[in-house]
């Protein structure tokens, strides 16, 4: 697990081998600055060529002849390197998602709704893709993503029967995925290589740095900031504080009415002694600018 320890930035260091750093991908999709007083605009949807630097190990594949093929892997729009996809927004247009229309491993209905539906509803469907990408087209490489295990460990925590129960339904899928290499006569030359993007890590009390994104629910969060403009992606429900200076964070620190404390890296050296021993520091990015 490279930093960023985001979706995209990880899966692009799984297929080329290097960090975030060399590869270029530091965020889920194109971070693009609209002008010096608006907030920054993330597009997920750039070409593949635009995001990654280096080559990937697909590229390598398909150069070499090989057939390649991906179900819900990121960053790879138009990437023109696999054979076969069915992708993170499916399209009734492409090929595998018309093979399977014909077959009735998918409905038009469903195919058109995909995107709206639940995470774990859209991994029974990327599961039967890559059941059907390997049964049918019998693949040199694969590269296979489900997305409930990130959800319900965002939503949830880790650790939780919610948690717990998402990796079993992961299982499952795996299950079928390996039924059809068997199927497909491949047992004997495949290989199933099983990671993860990144890892989740449970806090009750947070400073969270720069451009984190965690899911807070209903707790209280305290924005650190003399200035109102902040790049941070941080969700919550319940009451959100600004604390322009340290004196008016610590009161509502010893008043017990923050849970989650926002600072942008520059100004995490101006938190108060107390407020740094009270609060786990956790960041998804690194504290200092990348090298």
């Amino acid at each position: 697990i490279a930093n960023p320890t985001l979706t995209w930035p990880n899966h692009t260091t799984l297929v080329t081998g290097v960090t975030p750093a060399r590869h270029g991908v530091l965020f889920n999709g194109m971070m693009v600055r609209q002008g010096p007083s608006a907030p920054l605009k993330l597009e997920p949807w750039k070409d593949k060529g635009e995001l990654v630097r280096v080559p990937t190990v697909y590229d390598l594949a398909f150069k070499a002849g090989l057939k390649t093929a991906h179900v819900d892997w990121i960053p790879t729009t138009n990437a023109g390197t696999f054979h076969f996809e069915f992708g993170e927004r499916p399209n009734a247009v492409n090929p595998i998602e018309r093979e399977m229309l014909a077959s009735g491993a998918i409905t038009a209905t469903e195919l058109k709704e995909f995107n709206t539906r639940n995470p774990a509803w859209r991994d029974v469907f990327w599961t039967r893709a890559g059941v059907h990408i390997v049964k049918e087209h019998k693949p040199n490489l694969l590269l296979f993503h489900l997305l409930n295990t990130d959800a319900i460990n965002h939503r949830s925590g880790p650790g939780t029967w919610a948690s717990m129960s998402a990796f079993a339904f992961a299982d499952t899928c795996l299950r079928e995925l390996s039924d059809a290499v068997q199927a497909a006569g491949l047992a004997d030359k495949a290989t199933f290589v099983i990671t993860t993007d990144h890892g989740f890590k449970s806090a009750k009390r947070i400073i969270a740095q720069w451009h984190a994104q965690e899911s807070t629910h209903d707790e209280r969060l305290a924005y650190f900031s003399n200035r109102r403009l902040f790049s941070a992606e941080f969700y919550t429900k319940g009451r959100i504080h600004w604390a322009q200076d340290a004196e008016q964070l610590l009161r509502l620190h010893r008043a017990n009415q923050i849970d989650y404390i926002l600072v942008s890296t520059p100004e995490y050296a101006a938190l108060p002694e107390e407020i740094r021993t009270s609060f786990s520091k956790l960041s998804g990015y690194y504290p200092t600018p990348l090298e």
